[in-house]
């Protein structure tokens, strides 16, 4: 009785350890696929500004 009271108490400790460490690595997850979205949009209005201003040049040296 007092071993199987043991084994139980150790499997959920071990089940709560397993999913907490996988809510971690979810949130990371999530966190650094967001970071990826925010760096790739800023790439992407970093590049329209720099054609925006290189229009703007072919319209003024003409």
């Amino acid at each position: 009785m007092c071993i199987s009271a043991i084994l139980l108490g150790a499997t959920c400790i071990y089940v709560n350890t397993h999913i907490h460490t996988q809510s971690r690595e979810n949130k990371r997850n999530i966190i650094e696929e967001s970071m990826h979205r925010e760096r790739k949009k800023a790439l992407v209005e970093e590049e329209r500004s720099f054609q925006m201003n290189q229009m703007q040049r072919g319209c003024y040296s003409d």
